[in-house]
């Protein structure tokens, strides 16, 4: 069974990398809704921490 969905990796104090690896579905051994929801265009994204 495959656990994870996405993969982060840290680049500094202000950006992570996001990268949407998808959901598996049990009843068809298979990896669903491989598209990234958050960004349709880019896999993977850069996150940037926000400024309060």
């Amino acid at each position: 069974m495959k656990d994870e969905i996405a993969e982060i990796k840290v680049i500094d104090n202000n950006h992570l990398e996001f990268k949407w690896l998808g959901f598996y579905n049990l009843k068809k051994n298979q990896m669903d809704f491989l598209e990234n929801p958050f960004s349709k265009d880019k896999n993977p994204i850069v996150l940037e921490r926000c400024n309060d």
